[in-house]
């Protein structure tokens, strides 16, 4: 997937959407997705009532341990909760909160900034936490195929690639100036001064998608959160890559946005 032109591309088939609402109640190929900066855990659901904790410690009951030393001994919890039928997140009075990352077809009005310890957040669509300073817990269903659409654009003398332009792939796509010096497929950026020569990387790990940082000078940054040097994000539908990021400036500067698509059937 070469650089410099919109060249194969097209609008994305009918079967990818950009939002999974049906999550509340549903009852389906759900997992938590944790990454930490170093590791990813994953852990099945339970339908029983039974609690998974993200936390930095498994003597204080974490489930899910990371090793992140802004997470606390327990920092967030997930339940299912019978009476209301849906799954429920709970900040468990960690000292440095849990912030939620939107998509932008998540309403602000009911899906907040940051968990409230006091008031269980009911999680009607598919939701990232991010907890601590690296880690980022998700609740995801398994997706059988992903690709990016381009939803803006302010480089297209220099890339080429149109608003509208979907790119697919199947288990790995790199992103930057230069080409993957593994030989990966790539989306490329030739031109672009803030964007790195390898920039991010999407790569399947095991029954989910993942974006990892490579290192990247002027950060990567995934629904106006810009991830640690080397960290990764568990990917879900809706969620904007941005690009072009002028410094210390990871939203209104930016110049393109790719946001990620998902095919569940």
């Amino acid at each position: 997937m070469g650089g410099g032109g919109s060249k194969g591309y097209g609008p994305p088939p009918r079967e990818f959407i950009d939002y999974y609402p049906h999550c509340a109640n549903s009852k389906g190929n759900f997992q938590i997705i944790v990454t930490d900066g170093k590791e990813t855990y994953t852990e099945p659901l339970e339908w029983d009532g039974k609690a998974i904790v993200v936390g930095r410690s498994s003597t204080a009951g974490a489930t899910i341990k990371v090793a992140d030393e802004g997470t606390s001994a327990q920092h967030l919890e997930f339940r299912w909760v019978s009476k209301h039928e849906c799954w429920q997140a709970k900040d468990m009075g960690s000292s440095k909160g849990t912030r939620i990352l939107r998509s932008e077809r998540q309403d602000p009005a009911s899906v907040p900034d940051k968990l409230d310890p006091e008031t269980p957040f009911n999680i009607e669509s598919i939701t990232v936490f991010h907890c601590g300073i690296s880690t980022f817990v998700a609740l995801v269903p398994t997706a059988k195929k992903i690709g990016l659409i381009c939803t803006k654009n302010d480089e297209a003398t220099v890339t080429n690639l149109k608003v509208g332009d979907f790119v697919p792939f199947t288990n790995v796509l790199s992103m930057g100036r230069e080409p993957s010096p593994s030989g990966q497929k790539c989306l490329r950026f030739p031109g672009v001064s803030n964007i790195s020569g390898a920039h991010c990387c999407i790569e399947r790990n095991g029954k989910h998608w993942e974006l990892t940082d490579s290192d990247a000078t002027h950060k990567t940054v995934i629904a106006g959160h810009k991830l640690t040097k080397g960290g990764n994000v568990p990917l879900w539908p809706g969620a904007t890559i941005t690009f072009g990021h002028k410094e210390k400036n990871f939203d209104s500067a930016s110049t393109i946005h790719m946001k990620v698509m998902m095919q569940f059937s």
